[in-house]
């Protein structure tokens, strides 16, 4: 009696290590790889096609995927799963979440087990894409992303992000990196942040007022350290001013470069693909000015120092100075209170003089820019660069 009781134990103790053997290699398959797209260079306004991919995808009987997206800034089009290759039924939803953001919803399963190639596509999701990054993020609580084999066993997918690799939406982005002095706060090769120091400088940018009329809502919480102002940027694609394609007010450090709201990135402009531009520099109460040629934009683009001659500037030393001669350092002149890009007798009646005597501000009629209107403004600037005009078409 014993013998059978210890062969009895020893067959459930030999079952019991098969099944949880069978139950440990059924785990240890593991689940394909499943990549949502990243898109560049999006339009707004336009559709945009999100592929999902698989990696790894062998002897699959079914999937059930949730993909989370904010609303307003793509808006669901239609879902297309790659029937020729899938076969089977699929299902595809869009349950909306609350709080701006959707949940797109796939489930399929087929008729027997189904193999693909990697990189091959289950479906292709299509959206109006509308502005900003919009990213593309996998939702897994265990079972929102799960794969089964064809007898319905599920397939290791731990831990979900090494399975479920997000995805996202951009806008082409073209950045400029640029460097500029500008004659006014310039001394021994920088420029005072006097303005910063006086707590002067707006927070929403200055250039929506006329002449600039610049309509767009760049706008801090606090100016990062180390700007002297801001500045306008503009790019066009020849030299007249009816080519221009985009602008966008930055902040001018300093050392002369020229930075997105954060004070260090490159100033970028969404939206713009990369290409050749001219650009333009506009200030305050500085004469604007513009590159010689055409410079080669993108994401990332080579530095261009306008301050190391005026071969840098399209009209050459015509509205442009040299403004420390011991660096060879040239610069925007300042005095150009109108903004007219010339220096004439009304920047001096109906700018500076009505200023005359202001004492920690922020005007036009300061140009050297310590937040003061004072006669130093007109004889050491408007007097000497009187006359002076660029020839920006």
């Amino acid at each position: 009696m014993k013998i059978k009781m210890i062969i009895s134990s020893v067959r459930i103790f030999l079952l019991t290590g098969i099944f949880s053997f069978m139950s440990f290699t059924l785990l240890a398959v593991n689940a394909p790889i499943t990549t949502a797209a990243i898109v560049l260079n999006a339009i707004p306004g336009q559709h945009v096609t999100v592929p999902v991919t698989v990696t790894g995808f062998a002897n699959i009987g079914s999937f059930y995927l949730c993909l989370d997206y904010e609303y307003d800034k793509l808006h669901y089009m239609s879902g297309n799963y790659n029937s020729s290759v899938l076969g089977g039924v699929c299902n595809i939803g869009d349950m909306n979440l609350g709080n701006g953001f959707h949940r797109l919803i796939i489930s399929w399963y087929g008729l027997t087990g189904v193999s693909l190639a990697d990189g091959t596509s289950i479906v292709n999701y299509v959206f109006t894409y509308v502005s900003g990054p919009a990213p593309l993020q996998w939702f897994d609580n265990g079972f929102s992303c799960s794969y089964s084999d064809p007898l319905g066993n599920s397939l290791n997918d731990i831990p979900a992000s090494t399975y479920y690799i997000n995805g996202s939406v951009s806008e082409s982005t073209t950045s400029v990196n640029a460097k500029v002095f500008l004659e006014g706060p310039y001394s021994a090769g920088t420029m005072s942040t006097s303005l910063r120091t006086l707590g002067k400088i707006p927070l929403l940018q200055p250039y929506s007022v006329s002449p600039w009329n610049y309509n767009g809502s760049e706008q801090v919480a606090s100016i990062p350290a180390n700007v002297t102002d801001w500045v306008l940027v503009e790019l066009r694609t020849g030299t007249a001013a009816s080519t221009k394609v985009a602008s966008r007010a930055g902040f001018l450090k300093n050392n002369g470069l020229i930075t997105d709201l954060d004070g260090n990135g490159l100033l970028n402009f969404p939206g713009v693909s990369a290409g050749n531009y001219y650009i333009v520099i506009r200030h305050r109460n500085h004469i604007p000015v513009m590159s010689a040629a055409p410079v080669a934009l993108a994401a990332a683009s080579v530095l261009y120092d306008f301050s190391t001659g005026s071969a840098k500037v399209y009209g050459g030393a015509n509205g442009y100075k040299i403004i420390d001669p011991g660096l060879s350092r040239w610069g925007m002149i300042s005095g150009d209170a109108t903004n007219e890009g010339s220096i004439y007798i009304n920047d001096y009646t109906d700018v500076w003089v009505p200023s005359f005597g202001l004492s920690g501000t922020y005007t036009r009629a300061d140009f050297n820019m310590d937040g003061n209107v004072f006669i130093n403004d007109y004889t050491d600037y408007w007097v000497p660069n009187f006359g002076k005009s660029n020839v920006l078409p």
